[in-house]
């Protein structure tokens, strides 16, 4: 009997390596998705992201930030809410408050997106005049309501599709 035990134990420290060893692997590259106000297409962007590095072992993780959030805001759009839940996007993707973005945002991150160029590069060539990094990607998803809110966010999941798939190669 005692043999038969210590064969289990051997047998359940193994399989608790293997487990330990095979997490999915821990984010070690930064998406950052700007919008104006950090409250619906880049927390959007940000959520649906973070879901689809998840569920495919991207090593990447998505953080979200705003040109211009609107001070004293709080939480994620309830139209994001619902779009996430239509996809089956758990909410607790995106949990902050909406935040400014900062210089040091752009210097940190790996991949940059600004989802709207017609809107968005202006502001970003005044609050941040001669930094224009490489690794920084114009997008074209329009605010309401040049764009409505659920067509804007199938552009970006599809975009953000697209993207999945070319980060992984």
């Amino acid at each position: 009997m005692t043999k038969i035990m210590t064969i289990l134990v051997i047998l359940m420290v193994s399989c608790f390596a293997c487990n330990t060893s095979a997490e999915v692997r821990k984010p070690n590259k930064k998406i950052l998705f700007v919008c104006t106000g950090n409250y619906y297409r880049s927390r959007f962007a940000e959520s649906y992201f973070n879901w689809k590095a998840a569920n495919s072992a991207l090593p990447w993780q998505a953080v979200s930030r705003g040109l211009l959030p609107v001070p004293g805001r709080k939480g994620i759009s309830r139209t994001v809410q619902q779009e996430l839940a239509i996809m089956g996007v758990p909410d607790s993707r995106t949990i902050s408050d909406p935040q400014q973005l900062t210089r040091q945002d752009l210097l940190t991150s790996d991949y940059v997106v600004i989802l709207d160029e017609e809107e968005h590069r202006p502001m970003m060539e005044q609050q941040f005049p001669g930094m224009a990094p490489n690794n920084l990607h114009y997008w074209h998803i329009h605010d309401f309501p040049y764009m409505q809110e659920h067509e804007a966010c199938s552009a970006m999941a599809a975009k953000i599709d697209g993207l999945v798939i070319e980060l992984q190669k």
